[in-house]
């Protein structure tokens, strides 16, 4: 006791399922976790709909990222990382993500690994690309193409940002 040092643990006498009866249990059900192929239809028309927009001049990079993303079903994070080089021998590899600092200001940061990595890359995951898959990644890179859009990210801004 003189040096403030504690020899027995204090919790190990705590009842241990009465204490997480207290805790807030914050389980989503699969219903709660993904849209509807209902509520994913008015999306993805919402989205058609603006990329017909005069202000987009025929480039709008959301209406891609929600149709890959209803296929791939990743973090949004690993989304928006993905790079050109991420897709190869029929697959997309997910090996960075794209983080979002809110302290003191936002800021994004670009890194190596994905959130299952935990800052420590081990070299990712990957999806089979199905033929409905290529054929958007096909008609995104053609656009940009044509638009002389170059960037090594699969979406960017008319900038290649």
């Amino acid at each position: 006791f003189r040096k403030r040092l504690i020899e027995q643990n204090p919790m190990a006498y705590l009842d241990k399922r009465y204490l997480s009866s207290l805790c807030k249990q914050n389980i989503k059900r699969p219903s709660e976790k993904r849209h509807s192929e209902n509520e994913y239809d008015r999306i993805l028309e919402e989205a058609v709909r603006r990329s017909k927009m005069t202000q987009f001049h025929g480039y709008y990079i959301y209406l891609f990222m929600i149709a890959i993303h209803q296929y791939l079903g990743c973090r949004p994070g690993e989304l928006v990382a993905l790079k050109w080089s991420d897709l190869y021998e029929g697959v997309v590899h997910f090996c960075h993500e794209q983080i979002e600092h809110k302290k003191p200001n936002t800021w994004y940061e670009y890194v190596d690994y994905t959130k299952n990595e935990k800052g420590v890359s081990r070299l990712g995951r990957e999806f089979e690309i199905i033929p409905e898959l290529q054929q958007i990644f096909d008609t995104l890179h053609n656009l940009q193409t044509e638009l002389g859009i170059q960037s090594d990210f699969i979406f960017c801004d008319r900038e290649g940002n």
